[in-house]
Formats: C-alpha cells, structure tokens, sequence
C-alpha cells in the first residue's frame, strides 16, 4: 500500500472517530432537551487534545480509545495539524480558529509539551497570576474569546470557575462566516408552521429556493441536503427525519460511519428546499457529559498529565462551551469557544422536496471535518 493510500484510510479512520465523538455529545445533548442547539466538535475536540497531548497512561488511553481509535500519538497530532492546515487554506469565506494555552506564571511547562502544542497545532503560550488575580485572568480569557469570535462569544468562563488553585486553562475559538454560492432571495421568505411536537406549532420565516441544483440524497429515514458556501470545500447539510417527529430516533442511530456514509452519497439533482431561517445560542459544561464517554480519568484527582509539567499533579475540572450561529438567506455565522480547566490535584423525474418544516439535525462540514453540529427543534 503507498504512502497516501495508508494515510488516506487512517483519516478516513480518525475522521469517523470525530464523528463518532460529535454525534455522542449531540445524543446526550439532544435526549435531555428538546430545545435547539449547537455544538462545535473541532472546537472541542481540539482543546482537549492540547490538554491530552501531554497525558500519560491510562489518562492518555482513555482518550485515544475516542479519539484516535488505535493510531498513533504521531497520527493523530498529523490529523489535527492538517485540519487546522485545512481550515487555514479556505478562500472567499471566513473560516478562523485559534489555540492558546493560560498557564499559571509560577508553574513549569515541560519543552516537550510546549513544542507540541506550537508545532502541531498552532498554539501559543500566555502567563497569567491564578493564584492571586484570578478574576483578572478570567477578564483577560474572556476578552481573548470574544475578539476571536466577532463578539459573538461573551463571557465563556465565569469567575467562579477558575480559583487559586487553577493552573491551566486551555482554549480553542472557531469562527466561520460565509454566503451561499447561490443565496435564497427574501422576497420569497415567508412565514410558515413549524411542526414542533404532535400539539404544538410554531410560526417560522421559511427561506425558499425552486429547482435548486444541490447536493441531495434520501432513504427511507432520512432527507439529506448539502448547500455550498462561496468556498465550496465548505458547506452546510441537513439531515431531515422522514417521520415528523422522529428526531430523537434518528439521533439515536446515528454513528459516524452512518453520518460519513449518508454525506457520502449525495448527488447533485434539482431539489425544491423550503429551509427555516434560525439563529441557536447554546452553552454547556461538559464535564458530566465527557465522564459519561468514557474520559473519566482525566477528571479525576488520579489523572497523570504529566507530560505538561512535572512540577504539579493537574487534573481537568471543567470543560466549557458555547457556540453561535446564524443561517439567514446570504449564508451562515457560527462561531464557538472551548474552554478546558485544569487544576492541581437515482433521480426522479420532478425535484425533490426538502420542507424543513419539523426538527432536523444541521452541520456544517469542512470537507470530511465536522465543524459545527447542532439540532434545530424550535423557531425562536
């Protein structure tokens, strides 16, 4: 087997595992709310990844057995670096993130750990005083964030979650904005009911695009559509239950290969698309959630993360996030911010229709990489 053909299938491996680890947030997300939402996997993902670049054992274990699924340290720290390569080269849309690690002044970062987190994945390194100014540290993150972001991410840490024992606060901050390669023209907006549940409607601005030459596939679950952005190694899919109200049981059988597998598919025809105009705010911490996946080590005071510093025993307290975005008839917005605490101790003959009229789920993808990822369930 050459070179490119070996590493074609370990990406194919790894972004599947992405998958498999953005769809499980999103099903114990969606299963304990009906609300709408947004996610931003990469972002996650990434963040922890420069917290795990420097675990040891079965801390480090833990995290490949999600994220690696048996490739190597070398490979996957090479995956992440070609995806931030990826999103680096994009063109004629937005598409920024950004790594950085705040480190307590007096705690002693390993140069191997240091060198990892700048080479392979873009990060840098800032001092800060947890100890004694640790509100101003927060004020100082904060900021950070919200510049990254165009403001759409305010306050991703609050005070109370870093303390004077806080010894690294790791942070990734995506942003994307980019217009449809063909926008939706608003004069052709209308208002329109959105089946929320068996009892209940709601009124939603629904964007409308006749004969659209698009992306689609569908089986008997499900409808897909992708939309292109301008830069079209980007785009938005949906993927819309064919049963009204069967979002959490779609949500329920999705895994990455199904996900890679039904993205896969799709071919251009003309599709007649009737899509909800939507702005999601979502925040979370997700320390319970990663537990629940298995990434429990971590957060435990027996953590080994002594690959980052050998001065103190660190363990990861919280991992927050936020997420923004907003799909209008010119494009998308979406941006979002992770935050990771560690502390010490065939076509038919007529178009297709594709009426986002009840809960769907809606990505946006950078080629195979799922960027952001979230559940339309309820008009604002």
């Amino acid at each position: 087997m050459s070179d490119s053909s070996e590493k074609a299938m370990t990406d194919l491996a790894l972004f599947e595992a992405q998958a498999d680890f953005a769809i499980d947030l999103l099903r114990e997300s969606v299963l304990t709310s009906n609300s709408s939402l947004i996610l931003s996997p990469i972002s996650i993902a990434l963040a922890l990844s420069l917290a795990y670049a420097g675990a040891v054992g079965d801390t480090r274990k833990q995290f490949d057995a999600k994220f690696a699924k048996g490739k190597s340290n070398a490979e996957l720290d090479s995956f992440f670096y070609d995806t931030l390569k990826t999103i680096g080269d994009t063109k004629n849309v937005t598409l920024e993130t950004v790594n950085r690690a705040y480190a307590e002044k007096t705690l002693s970062i390993l140069d191997s750990y240091k060198k990892i987190v700048t080479q392979h994945y873009g990060g840098d390194f800032e001092q800060v005083d947890f100890k004694t100014k640790s509100k101003e540290a927060v004020d100082q993150i904060n900021r950070f964030v919200s510049q990254k972001t165009r403001d759409k991410i305010n306050n991703l840490l609050s005070d109370d979650v870093v303390k004077s024992d806080t010894r690294l606060i790791l942070i990734n901050a995506i942003y994307f904005k980019g217009d449809w390669s063909k926008k939706f023209d608003k004069s052709k907006t209308v208002d329109q009911a959105f089946f929320v549940s068996e009892n209940s409607e709601k009124q939603v601005k629904m964007m409308k695009m006749k004969n659209a030459k698009v992306n689609y596939t569908e089986n008997d679950e499900v409808q897909v559509l992708e939309l292109p952005y301008v830069d079209k190694s980007v785009s938005f899919v949906a993927f819309l239950p064919k049963e009204k109200f069967g979002l959490n049981k779609f949500v329920k059988s999705l895994n990455g290969k199904k996900l890679l597998q039904l993205k896969s598919e799709l071919a251009q025809q003309e599709v007649n698309i009737e899509l909800p105009r939507f702005k999601i705010e979502s925040e979370f911490n997700l320390k319970d959630k990663l537990i629940k996946l298995n990434l429990g080590d971590g957060f435990s005071t027996s953590a080994n993360f002594s690959g980052i510093t050998k001065d103190e025993q660190l363990y990861i307290s919280e991992v927050v996030h936020k997420g923004f975005v907003e799909v209008d008839e010119n494009g998308s917005e979406a941006a979002a911010a992770t935050g990771v605490i560690m502390l010490t101790e065939s076509l038919p003959p007529q178009p297709s229709i594709w009426r986002g009229d009840h809960p769907f789920v809606w990505s946006i993808w950078i080629k195979n990489q799922l960027l952001f990822f979230g559940v339309f369930a309820e008009p604002n």
